[in-house]
């Protein structure tokens, strides 16, 4: 259950990543930042089911520029 709370939680952060006010993105990219830091691996999975269910090329630009800030 948790596990599917969370992937949730993240599909819809990832989902509103691509709000028109930059400080909706940068609230989100924290927050995925922190998610990521207590659970990588769940948050990663969370990313690459959006890529692959999202092939738009905008959309994947968008989430690898989350990827890049998560990971740093």
């Amino acid at each position: 259950m948790y596990c599917s709370s969370f992937q949730e939680l993240c599909l819809a952060l990832i989902d509103a990543a691509n709000d028109k006010q930059q400080e909706v993105r940068q609230m989100i990219m924290t927050s995925l930042h922190e998610l990521g830091k207590k659970q990588p691996e769940m948050v990663l999975s969370a990313i690459k089911g959006y890529l692959i269910k999202h092939q738009k090329v905008h959309v994947q630009m968008y989430v690898y520029s989350y990827v890049k800030f998560i990971t740093n």
